[in-house]
């Protein structure tokens, strides 16, 4: 992505990676990004997707790699933890996975397993 922003050719007077057109101190519209974004939808054939679908991908990614809440948190640039648990998918959560395994090794002590290691 850095790579991408770079080759940006950019406008001296401007403090933005993307200007306005005809007003260089201020950044291109919400209305201007979503008309793109619908084109690149169009054209890649992922209607149903939104760009803020990214950040919500990114948040479960994270967590699903196994960082916790206020890594993620800082990621995501938000101000608390409870906005990032918006932002995570929780049923691909390692606490389910971890309670999955915990489970099916009780399951096999019930049943006569013995020591034996059950691997998910």
């Amino acid at each position: 992505m850095l790579d991408i922003l770079t080759d940006i050719p950019r406008i001296d007077a401007s403090p933005f990676v993307l200007p306005r057109i005809n007003d260089q101190e201020r950044h291109i519209s919400i209305e201007v990004i979503e008309s793109a974004w619908q084109r690149v939808r169009y054209h890649a054939g992922i209607p149903d997707v939104r760009i803020h679908d990214l950040r919500h991908m990114v948040g479960t990614f994270a967590a699903q790699a196994g960082s916790n809440a206020f890594l993620i948190s800082h990621l995501l640039r938000h101000r608390n933890v409870t906005i990032t648990n918006r932002y995570v998918n929780h049923d691909a959560h390692p606490i389910r996975v971890l309670s999955e395994t915990v489970g099916e090794r009780i399951e096999v002590g019930l049943k006569g397993g013995g020591n034996e290691v059950v691997c998910s």
